[in-house]
């Protein structure tokens, strides 16, 4: 279970009984301190890579981030200036995916930026294309042949 803490000392108090109603209270205390903090997140974007095509409308992105408690957004840009930002989300090993990002026709600018706790950040820049060709994938019938 995560605990949220505060910048200096948190106090953390764990209560427990036992199947015989017997409780115990222990308190541990962590300091939390950033001030060592000062490198922006190291990331590396898995897929899509500069210059895809990608087919569709829109598509995930996903790679790997240093640190887990990092925020992952895309800002992504189309040819006619239209501008959408999409959050991600990071797993506790640091993968992360943001998905249903929109394609437009044509050459897409794509910022990922990744912000640590203290508001460091890192900005990654590709080129993600639409692709002129269109995957349709027919359904199997009978159902019963999968």
């Amino acid at each position: 279970m995560d605990v949220p803490l505060t910048n200096g000392l948190n106090t953390i108090t764990i209560h427990a009984t036992d199947l015989a109603g017997d409780t115990t209270t222990s308190s541990f205390n962590f300091t939390l301190d950033y001030a060592g903090k000062t490198n922006p997140p190291v990331v590396q974007i898995t897929w899509p890579t500069n210059g895809t095509q990608i087919s569709g409308t829109s598509f995930t992105l996903n790679g790997q981030v240093a640190d887990p408690t990092a925020n992952v957004a895309v800002q992504i840009v189309s040819t006619n200036g239209a501008t959408n930002t999409v959050s991600g989300l990071v797993e506790r090993n640091g993968k992360f995916w943001v998905e249903d990002i929109p394609l437009s026709g044509g050459t897409n600018a794509l910022a990922l930026t990744v912000t640590d706790a203290v508001g460091n950040m890192s900005v990654t820049n590709i080129s993600i294309i639409q692709s002129t060709l269109a995957l349709t994938v027919n359904p199997v019938t009978p159902a019963s042949q999968l």
